[in-house]
């Protein structure tokens, strides 16, 4: 009985404890596998947030610019705090929420510098990403309020097949509610 027990021990000594190569080859592969499913996804997570807030950003621009109209009547840029904000390009007025891939300007169509009189009941948030960048380029938001019907238009633009959209604007719909 105690030599059984001896041989066992002895056994438990002698077998080797850890993982094989193919063991660890496979576990490799596996982790290759999810990285290269995983990634893609993530980039396109930061795509769809930087759009998201290139739009909260013309809403808080518009609420403000929409609540010194009621007041005032014909606000413009210079009476809204968005206004103290610099652009991310540096060489023009402009409205800037740093680092988002985006530049706020009047109309989506213009590239015109905005001007502290201009009115604020137009905006457009104009993507800085250029194609083929690990960013790539993104599409152009617009928000204005139209007299003429009373309403409140949000308008896009695509410049390329390469810009990424993935529904985050419908140039198919009419002028107005695109996004």
């Amino acid at each position: 009985m105690i030599q059984t027990i001896h041989n066992k021990k002895i056994k438990k000594l002698t077998k080797k404890d850890g993982f094989s190569l193919i063991e660890l080859v496979v576990v490799v592969a596996v982790l290759a596998i999810l990285s290269a499913v995983a990634i893609p996804s993530f980039s396109d997570i930061r795509k769809k947030s930087m759009i998201t807030v290139a739009k909260q950003n013309l809403i808080t621009i518009f609420k403000e610019c929409s609540l010194v109209n009621i007041d005032n009547g014909n606000a413009t840029f210079s009476d809204i705090n968005s206004w103290q904000t610099s652009n991310s390009y540096g060489d023009r007025s402009g409205l800037g929420f740093g680092g988002d891939g985006f530049t706020y300007d009047t109309e989506i169509d213009s590239n015109d510098p905005i001007t502290s009189s201009d009115s604020c009941m137009s905006v457009a948030a104009k993507s800085n990403t250029i194609s083929g960048t690990s960013i790539g380029s993104l599409p152009h938001f617009e928000l204005k309020y139209n007299s003429s019907t009373n309403s409140i238009e949000k308008n896009c633009q695509v410049d390329s097949t390469e810009t990424f959209n993935k529904g985050s604007c419908i140039t198919t719909n009419p002028k107005g509610s695109q996004w």
